[in-house]
């Protein structure tokens, strides 16, 4: 099957396209003029085309004769300042690639989307698909992946589905997202971590995922790609574990993290830019646990233990010298 791909150059795009190649699918890559193609240079199988998804041109050029997209194209940035330029690419991008996949006769379309579409969970209780979106308001990420899921998932003249991947960890991460999290725990500067707990996934699972949604996938559907659930001192003690450095010795209060929101909220009021909002500090102390069944039944979606996948994580991080 020909493929057009949408943010091949990022962490989770650079494994799909190497896991589309690996199952014998023609992968057409779509990559902005800026991109570094670096991390895919061992792939030679790729078509590349420049454009953007946000340039309606380049993406009708890049669509025309694929029988499918997979667009993990996204902006993941938490800084209230960006959440207008945010919005932009995430929801207006999607509808963009969208109609491009449905003008070029594309059959099929897999969505990156994102366990933050879905709602939280009472401690002891475990998502799954049909759990409410009730995030507070002022979470832009979230609401930018939530009305572009939206989009997808009421387009009419072609097969969508949304893989919604949990925190993804993995090796090749080129964006270094999880990098000062790791440096942290590594130096022994993260004693203390928040109440809260989260559900891991690794990028290699993810990708292989997106491959079965095209052919395995229910239109229509969104499966969660999930993983290890772990509070976030587990998963400080894991990465510590796995990278020689200092486990946690406690986890900071909850009534302590809520009043940290009162004065996050009071400097953005005063327009100061912060890297989050005061609605971020909702996901340290909620447990964010997800369950992944429908999509190990539907798309044979198998996990590794979390200890595997930081691992890796932290292996590739000594190998490029970040650590």
């Amino acid at each position: 099957m020909r493929v057009l791909l949408t943010g091949a150059t990022g962490f989770v795009g650079s494994h799909v396209a190497r896991a589309l190649v690996a199952a014998g699918h023609a992968v057409r890559a779509l990559a902005r003029p800026q991109a570094s193609r670096a991390i895919l240079a061992d792939v030679p199988a790729l078509e590349w085309l420049t454009g953007d998804i946000l340039d309606a041109p380049s993406l009708r050029v890049a669509a025309a004769g694929c029988e499918a997209v997979i667009h993990a194209a996204a902006m993941v940035d938490f800084a209230p300042s960006r959440a207008l330029k945010q919005r932009e690419v995430n929801v207006e991008g999607t509808r963009y690639v969208l109609e491009a996949a449905r003008a070029a006769g594309a059959t099929r379309f897999v969505h990156t989307s994102s366990v933050a579409t879905i709602g939280r969970t009472r401690d002891g209780e475990v998502a799954d698909e049909e759990t409410r979106y009730d995030w507070p308001v002022g979470l832009g990420y979230n609401e930018s992946k939530r009305d572009a899921e939206r989009i997808v998932r009421r387009a009419d003249g072609i097969a969508t589905v949304c893989v919604n991947p949990a925190l993804v960890f993995g090796p090749g991460e080129i964006y270094k997202r999880t990098l000062p999290l790791f440096r942290l725990v590594k130096h022994g500067l993260l004693p203390v971590v928040p109440p809260g707990g989260t559900t891991l996934c690794d990028v290699r699972d993810v990708a292989a995922a997106h491959v079965a949604a095209l052919t395995r996938g229910e239109p229509g559907a969104r499966y969660i790609l999930g993983g290890p659930q772990l509070t976030f001192r587990e998963l400080a003690t894991t990465i510590a574990d796995v990278t020689g450095g200092t486990r946690p010795r406690a986890e900071l209060p909850a009534r302590l993290l809520r009043a940290a929101a009162i004065p996050v909220a009071a400097i953005a009021r005063l327009g100061v830019p912060l890297p989050f909002s005061a609605a971020n500090l909702a996901y340290l102390g909620n447990r964010g646990y997800y369950s992944s069944a429908r999509a190990e039944a539907a798309l044979g979606y198998r996990t590794r233990a979390a200890a595997e996948t930081l691992g890796d994580a932290a292996r590739w991080y000594e190998a490029q010298r970040l650590l």
